[in-house]
């Protein structure tokens, strides 16, 4: 599969800001890379270096404590409301054409923008919908995708209204509606998002990975692993762990489902050959075990 990353500049001596809280975007690096302590703060000395590096890692209290579960939704809402809107991009960006890791940067952005902002609508919240169609528009652009901001919105307006053989032209009031969404809907998000658009994805290292096995011809595994990271972005678990943690995650359940064991390397363990860390799987299984067991999509086997 192409990808645009081989022809994307390196981002030399990039550090992202660093989050003062959920509700704001986080202010700008204090000059020469030197971190100003936030009053209450411990020096910066005894920070973990993921509070210094990533402002997109969250822990898993965190994730049980977003904006939409303080303005009063439950977790298992929560959740249902972040698979609905990933799926919705799923839905629009199949009828699109789009590659997977499009849609994967925008389930990202997606899932980004509301550790920071609310889609409980009664608190002044925004609907997931109107989210993931922004998130959807945003990707397209940033992965160079080129399709046209008419051809999205129809797509759009088409997964909502439940209809993929609806007619819509750019003079109908649903066209206008979502267009209108998505375009007031993209500064609030690249606000949100601290204009940060660079996303790793999965893909890209489950191939590298399953070639340093030398299992990548192995099509049912591969395709089992494929189907895991997809579902990935219908949780919460890009939030939690790096891409690569990720695709290690998606060869394990892989080599479980399929009832395939994956040989050792060298006289160790793949993963660890693989320099997985057990307990970000370990993290990544159990969110994965919730999502098949609650199934909020309902989805068939």
């Amino acid at each position: 599969m192409a990808s645009i990353d081989r022809y994307r500049p390196p981002r030399e001596g990039y550090q992202p800001p660093v989050l003062l809280s959920r509700h704001s975007p986080p202010r700008s690096q204090a000059v020469s890379g030197q971190h100003t302590p936030v009053a209450g703060q411990a020096p910066s000395g005894s920070q973990t270096p993921t509070s210094l590096t990533n402002q997109w890692s969250f822990t898993p209290a965190e994730v049980l404590s977003t904006p939409s579960v303080i303005d009063g939704i439950s977790p298992e809402e929560e959740r249902l409301r972040r698979a609905k809107g990933v799926n919705f991009v799923y839905q629009a960006g199949v009828m699109l054409d789009l590659p997977q890791i499009t849609l994967w940067v925008a389930g990202v952005f997606f899932h980004r923008f509301y550790m920071r902002r609310s889609m409980v609508q009664e608190k002044g919240g925004i609907h997931h919908y109107n989210i993931a169609a922004t998130a959807l528009f945003l990707a397209n652009k940033v992965e160079e995708n080129c399709r046209k901001t008419k051809d999205i919105i129809i797509a759009v307006a088409k997964v909502a209204q439940k209809n993929s053989k609806l007619i819509i032209d750019e003079q109908s009031k649903e066209y206008w509606r979502w267009r209108d969404s998505i375009l007031i809907h993209e500064e609030v998000m690249l606000e949100q998002l601290t204009f940060d658009m660079m996303v790793d994805n999965p893909y890209r290292n489950l191939f590298e990975l399953l070639s340093k096995l030398d299992i990548v011809h192995n099509k049912h595994l591969r395709q089992a692993a494929w189907a895991f990271c997809n579902d990935a972005c219908l949780t919460s678990l890009p939030l939690l762990i790096e891409a690569r943690d990720v695709a290690i995650s998606a060869i394990f359940f892989a080599s479980a489902h399929t009832n395939q064991q994956i040989d050792d390397v060298r006289g160790e363990s793949w993963w660890r050959f693989l320099r997985g860390d057990e307990a970000r799987c370990a993290k990544a299984v159990e969110v994965m075990r919730q999502f098949y067991t609650e199934n909020p999509l309902r989805k068939q086997n």
